[in-house]
C-alpha cells in the first residue's frame, strides 16, 4: 500500500498527541523535545508498525527526530522510492539485537556484561554501602492470592517462565579482572517452587509464614543459582501466598511488570490444559549486553569527547531546601519515606504548562525541580538523577533482566532565562543523555572528581522518577484480565523486612499518577532532613509551581 508524506504525517500526529498528551504537533517539532524518551519511543515504535506496518526503530527516530522528517523518510522507505532515505535505513540486520557469541571458557559459554550490571555483581564497588545495607541487590515480592488457586498449574508456569527468559536462570562469573554471565539449563530442581501448606498447623503463625516467604533462610550465590526463587503457601481454605525473590543483576522494574505478566497468562493457559500463546523471544538479556557492549566500543571516543568539550568542571555544591548539613558517616544515612499528594490547584496549573509549552510531563517536572532549586539556593548549574529502562532494541520490551541505568542531567540556567528557555534547556539535556551514552555524563563527572570522592553528595543530592503507567495491573499486558476470568484476586502480601535502607540520595521524588491527580512519594535521608524540613521544601516547592514567573531569578536578585 502506498501513503503519502502528508498521510504519514496524519498518523504520527494522531500517535504523537496521544502518547506525549498534547494537542498540538507541528512539522517542525522533535519527539524528545516534546518530552518523548525511551519507554515512549518504543510505544511510538510500537504504534507506527500496527498503523503503518513498518518496523521503525529506535536509532532511526533519533536520525530524524522531526515528525516532518520522521514523516519522509517512513514514506521513502514503505514505498521505495528515495533511494536516498534507503541508504540512510538501517538494515535488519543493524536495527535488531544480534545474537551475542561470547567466549569459551572450560568447554562452558560466557558473556561479558556492563558496567551497570557489573555495580551489583562486584563486591569492590561501593563497598561502604554494601556492607552496611544488607539488602543490596535483593528484591523479595510477596502477594496474597485470593480464590480458588491451583498450585500444579503455577508449578508449570514457573518452568516455562524460566525456559522462555534465560537471564532467569542466569549467573555471574570473575573470569580474570572482567565479569561475565553464564547462561544455565532450566531443568534444576532449584527452580521449583517451594510449597507448603500452613492452613493444617494448628501452631502456625505470621512469624513462621513471614520466615518462609521472606526467604530468611536463603542467601544468594552468584556464582551457583539461581536467582530467582519461588515460594507458595497456603493459609487458608482459598488463601495463599505467593513470594519471589530475585537478585537485581536479572530485574528491574519494568522486568517485574513483564514477568508478572508472562507468569499469569502461562498459568491461564495450564488451567485450560493448553500450551501459552505467547510469541516465542527473537533475543534474549545476553544479546542486549552484547549490542550494548559494542555501541560502547564504536561510539566511546566521540561521546566522552562530547561530554568533555561541554563540561570543563564540576557542578558547585548545593544543599536542598529545608536541610542541615548531611552526616558524614553512612552508617547513620538512613531512608525514610512519605507520600505527600499534589494540591488539586498545582496539579491542573501542571496540565496547564505541559498544555501550553507542548511538553511532556516529566520534562515539565524536572524543569519545576531544577528553577524551584535555582530560586531557593541561587544556583544556576543544577544536577539531578533519574533511570533509563534501556528498552531501545526490537523486542527488549517483552524481556526480563536488568537493563535499567542511572543517569543524571544537569542544566545551567542564566539569570535572563524564561521558564520557556528554562524547558529548552532542561529538554536539552534530556536529548543529550539519550544520543551520548556509550560515554555518559556521569562517566565524565566521576573522572573530574578527586581520588575517593563520591558523585553523589555534593552536587548531585536528588533523583526524579515518573513512572508512566500503562493500561493493566502489570502495567505491560493483560494480566488483570486473566485475574478476572480465573476469579482471583492478586493483592499485596503482609510479609516485610524490617531493615533501615541506606540512604545514598538525599531526596528521590516519585511522582505517581492518583486518578485525576498526582502523589510525590518521598524518600529522604534522615540524617538530613527532619519530618518539618521535608514538609517544608516540599510546601515551598508547591507554592513555587503556583507561581512560576515569566522569568526566574535567582535568589540574590529576589
Amino acid at each position: 500500500m502506498k501513503w503519502s508524506d502528508k498521510e504519514i504525517e496524519m498518523v504520527l500526529v494522531s500517535i504523537w498527541k496521544k502518547l506525549l498528551g498534547i494537542d498540538d504537533v507541528r512539522s517542525s517539532d522533535n519527539f524528545f523535545q516534546l518530552g518523548g524518551d525511551s519507554v515512549l519511543a518504543l510505544r511510538l515504535i510500537s504504534a507506527v508498525g500496527k498503523e503503518l506496518g513498518i518496523d521503525l526503530s529506535f536509532k532511526m527516530l533519533y536520525r530524524w527526530p522531526t515528525l516532518g522528517r520522521l514523516s519522509q523518510s517512513i514514506g521513502s522507505v514503505i514505498n521505495q522510492t528515495a533511494d536516498s532515505a534507503e541508504k540512510e535505513s538501517i538494515p535488519d540486520a543493524e536495527r535488531q539485537i544480534t545474537k551475542a557469541i561470547g567466549i569459551e571458557y572450560n568447554g562452558e559459554r560466557y558473556y561479558k556484561i556492563l558496567p551497570a550490571q557489573r555495580y551489583w555483581v562486584d563486591d569492590e564497588i561501593d563497598q561502604e554501602y554494601k556492607k552496611i545495607e544488607k539488602t543490596h541487590g535483593v528484591m523479595t515480592m510477596d502477594y496474597d492470592i485470593i480464590g480458588l488457586f491451583r498450585v500444579d498449574c503455577l508449578m508449570l508456569a514457573i518452568a516455562y517462565l524460566v525456559r522462555r527468559h534465560e537471564s532467569l536462570r542466569s549467573t555471574f562469573h570473575k573470569l580474570g579482572d572482567q565479569y561475565f554471565l553464564k547462561v544455565e539449563k532450566g531443568d534444576s530442581p532449584d527452580f521449583v517452587p517451594v510449597y507448603k501448606d500452613f492452613s493444617c498447623h494448628a501452631t502456625a503463625d505470621a512469624k513462621a509464614i513471614n520466615s518462609f516467604v521472606l526467604f530468611e533462610d536463603h542467601k544468594f550465590d552468584l556464582q551457583k543459582g539461581p536467582l530467582f526463587l519461588v515460594r507458595v503457601c497456603k493459609t487458608g481454605e482459598d488463601n495463599h501466598m505467593l513470594s519471589i525473590k530475585l537478585h537485581h543483576s536479572i530485574y528491574d522494574g519494568w522486568s517485574i511488570n513483564v514477568m508478572l505478566r508472562d507468569l499469569l497468562v502461562a498459568y491461564e493457559a495450564f488451567t485450560r490444559g493448553q500450551q501459552p500463546d505467547i510469541p516465542d523471544l527473537k533475543y534474549q538479556y545476553k544479546d542486549y549486553l552484547a549490542v550494548e557492549g559494542r555501541h560502547a566500543e564504536t561510539n566511546y571516543t566521540a561521546h566522552r569527547k562530547y561530554w568533555t568539550d561541554k563540561y570543563l568542571s564540576l557542578p558547585p555544591e548545593i544543599l536542598l531546601p529545608g536541610a542541615s548539613r548531611s552526616a558524614s558517616d553512612m552508617s547513620e544515612k538512613f531512608l525514610k519515606m512519605v507520600t505527600i499528594p499534589f494540591p488539586k490547584n498545582i496539579f491542573d496549573k501542571l496540565n496547564r504548562l505541559a498544555k501550553e509549552y507542548s511538553v511532556g510531563m516529566f520534562v515539565l517536572l524536572q524543569a519545576t525541580i531544577k528553577s524551584y532549586l535555582y530560586h531557593t539556593t541561587g544556583e544556576p548549574d543544577l544536577v539531578v538523577g533519574t533511570h533509563t529502562f534501556g528498552r531501545d532494541y526490537m523486542d527488549s520490551e517483552n524481556q526480563i533482566g536488568g537493563y535499567a541505568t542511572t543517569v543524571v542531567l544537569r542544566t545551567i540556567f542564566d539569570p535572563e532565562d524564561s521558564f520557556s528557555e528554562c524547558l529548552d534547556k532542561v529538554k536539552k539535556s534530556n536529548d543529550d543523555m539519550h544520543q551520548y551514552s556509550a560515554f555518559t555524563l556521569l562517566n565524565r563527572l566521576e573522572e573530574m572528581l578527586d581520588p575517593g570522592e563520591k558523585v553523589y553528595g555534593k552536587f548531585w543530592r536528588i533523583n526524579l522518577e515518573y513512572p508512566n503507567p500503562d493500561k493493566g495491573f502489570t502495567g505491560m499486558g493483560d494480566g488483570e484480565d486473566v485475574l478476572q476470568r480465573l476469579n482471583l484476586r492478586l493483592g499485596e502480601g503482609y510479609a516485610r523486612q524490617e531493615v533501615e535502607m541506606v540512604a545514598t540520595i538525599d531526596v528521590l521524588m516519585t511522582f505517581l499518577k492518583n486518578g485525576d491527580n498526582m502523589d510525590i512519594s518521598l524518600s529522604y535521608d534522615t540524617s538530613l532532613f527532619q519530618p518539618s524540613g521535608i514538609n517544608a521544601f516540599i510546601e515551598d516547592y508547591f507554592t513555587h509551581v503556583q507561581n512560576i514567573p515569566e522569568r526566574i531569578p535567582a535568589l540574590s536578585s529576589l
